[in-house]
């Protein structure tokens, strides 16, 4: 099948296949490639349009509030994977980290004495620790989790006022990208 651009005086009217019966004498053959760029082009919303006899794409003006949300939502999407390379993203493990820790902390400053909370003693027994070492097991890991948060938000904070304080001509992509570099850097 051969892919067309339909035009007249090198104005745009459309596109059309051969399967679509008669095509005018003037009409522009695309080759396969052509095509596909074409149909690419299409898809990221580019406005086509004769050049000589050429088919071209120019990209549509994405006003600077689109942009600049897309960089903002960007940096939150890196910010949330770097927090999950940390712990999970499954559903209500985090407030049970959190419980854990909470519980963990509240032992520890009580000097190890009393009844050793639920979280605490099911950490022990499942790694085979005692009470106390299992307590300050939970505590290091969530400080080192605190830590992490600490660190993303701050780069997310400051990512994100980068993005909303730059000039709208600016590239806001380019404007996020330390930061969300500096995102991806963290590992645990």
């Amino acid at each position: 099948m051969q892919f067309f651009v339909l035009h007249e005086n090198n104005r745009l009217l459309g596109f059309s296949n051969s399967a679509q019966g008669t095509i005018p004498a003037d009409a522009i053959l695309l080759s396969a490639e052509e095509h596909q760029n074409a149909l690419i082009a299409l898809s990221k919303g580019e406005e086509p349009y004769l050049d000589n006899g050429q088919l071209l794409f120019k990209s549509k003006i994405i006003p600077a509030t689109e942009r600049r949300l897309t960089a903002c939502i960007t940096i939150d999407n890196t910010a949330g994977q770097a927090r999950a390379r940390f712990a999970t993203d499954s559903p209500f493990i985090e407030p049970e980290y959190e419980l854990s820790y909470k519980e963990a902390v509240a032992f520890i400053e009580a000097n190890y004495q009393g009844e050793c909370p639920e979280t605490v003693k099911a950490h022990a027994e499942a790694y085979s620790v005692t009470d106390q070492a299992a307590a300050d097991e939970i505590k290091l890991m969530g400080d080192q989790w605190y830590n992490v948060l600490r660190a993303v938000r701050r780069i997310r904070l400051a990512g994100k006022r980068a993005v909303e304080t730059a000039a709208d001509d600016a590239d806001f992509m380019a404007v996020a990208q330390p930061f969300i570099d500096q995102l991806n850097a963290l590992q645990p």
